[in-house]
């Protein structure tokens, strides 16, 4: 009987030792931000693609106001922050074939670009997307490849 209630004593006291320190603040969770975040980018765009084609950015900021850029290099990237637990999500970044385009010189030409998105709202988590194409064309297939794709599509966003 008194090793019996020794046993108890310990089970009990072990217990209420486990309950004590598992209650608490630094459980380690962190609550997520309350905040929307956005973050929107292009990359590794091929010289062939920015000789041939005029790529332009139309996206709304956090607070939803319109913009429109020209991509004129081989990397874009927008990084939007701290916007409202409730913001809209839209980028929308477009090639389109060039009125006037350079003589054809090359043997091949190659066409291509990664794209990527992530976007935090509270409502939604993160969301997230990526794209790489990459052609390499031929010279004598070059009309055919542009007429095909006179316009592209490289990021499209509307959460």
């Amino acid at each position: 009987m008194k090793n019996l209630f020794l046993l108890a004593s310990v089970l009990m006291m072990i217990s209420v030792a486990f309950v004590a320190t598992s209650c608490g603040d630094d459980d380690g969770v962190m609550p997520l931000p309350q905040k929307s975040n956005a973050r929107y980018e292009v990359s590794s765009i091929t010289a062939d693609m920015t000789a041939f084609y005029d790529i332009s950015a139309s996206y709304f900021d956090l607070d939803g106001q319109l913009h429109n850029e020209s991509v004129d290099g081989m990397q874009w990237v927008k990084n939007l922050s701290d916007g409202p637990v409730d913001a809209k999500f839209f980028c929308q970044v477009t090639a389109r074939l060039k009125a006037e385009r350079p003589t054809y010189t090359s043997d091949n030409y190659t066409f291509g670009y990664e794209s990527k998105y992530e976007v935090y709202r509270p409502s939604i988590g993160v969301k997230t997307g990526a794209e790489k194409f990459e052609k390499e064309v031929p010279a004598a297939d070059l009309e055919q490849f542009l007429a095909a794709n006179a316009q592209k599509t490289i990021i499209m966003v509307e959460k």
